[in-house]
């Protein structure tokens, strides 16, 4: 054999190598950096969980509160617009008009409580205005525990840190599916 043909040889080889050697770095930084998009899509969503739990927390103490002595103690006000201010960044319509319900319902059932209170100060408790209010608080009260029966099921769909599960497919299958495509 010729020189010549050796070197052609041994530079197919080498070029064979090469390329194969390129392929599995390729692949390997592509699975690499599917890797860091799957790790900064995971810490995106623990990011939200904690975010969206702290509001489910604030609301969850309000129905609490309310359950237990059937009136609503501590900063309610602050609280609820804490919750409403961060529901239109971190949730759909839905939580906000439900947190706008609950404020509704709060801020009626806080309105007849101090009325009432000013009634019976004032020695009028068995007055027709007096059992008004009453009737007005038991509504709002009513719709308070309405609102709690419907709390976890509205919040359930963002109480969820997992992704939905999808199937992973090879570098090779996408390639190919692209390629079919165009």
């Amino acid at each position: 054999m010729e020189t010549n043909t050796l070197i052609t040889i041994f530079g197919t080889i080498l070029t064979a190598v090469g390329l194969i050697i390129a392929w599995i770095v390729g692949t390997a930084n592509i699975n690499n950096g599917e890797r860091q998009a799957e790790t900064a899509d995971a810490k995106l969503r623990l990011d939200l969980f904690e975010k969206r739990y702290r509001i489910y927390l604030l609301l969850s103490k309000i129905f609490k509160s309310f359950g237990a002595h059937n009136s609503i103690a501590g900063n309610w006000k602050e609280n609820l617009s804490v919750a409403r201010d961060a529901s239109t960044f971190l949730f759909d319509d839905r939580i906000a008009d439900f947190i706008d319900t609950v404020i509704l319902n709060v801020s009626n059932i806080d309105a007849s409580d101090h009325g009432i209170a000013d009634l019976e100060a004032s020695g009028k408790l068995a007055s027709d205005e007096c059992r008004e209010l009453r009737k007005l608080r038991n509504e709002h009260a009513t719709r308070m525990r309405d609102s709690y029966d419907t709390f976890n099921e509205i919040f359930a769909d963002y109480m969820c840190i997992l992704p939905p599960k999808r199937k992973k497919e090879t570098f090779f299958k996408r390639l190919f599916r692209n390629a079919v495509k165009h």
